[in-house]
């Protein structure tokens, strides 16, 4: 469905792990997957349409992207830096 999903080497979803993207505990566990892989949260990037969402996302020091459509995120993964 999503073409950008190959370019990352793995996802997590609220609705998988039981967390709200609201709540702390789904950026703790992402932090927690990230070491096995030796790589640091302001090395990720967290993808959401809620401004809310990107807010806790960042403070818990992960990059954020507010997306609004596939065509935009795609350009965005395509040009920036890091990823």
């Amino acid at each position: 469905k999503y073409r950008f999903r190959k370019m990352f080497d793995f996802e997590i979803y609220s609705y998988e792990c039981h967390y709200t993207k609201l709540d702390n505990e789904i950026f703790n566990l992402a932090k927690e997957k990230l070491q096995s892989f030796k790589i640091c949260s302001s090395n990720c990037l967290f993808i959401d349409d809620q401004l809310d969402c990107l807010k806790i996302a960042s403070r818990a020091g992960f990059r954020t992207f507010h997306y609004t459509n596939q065509k935009e995120l795609e350009t965005y993964l395509q040009n920036e830096p890091g990823l």
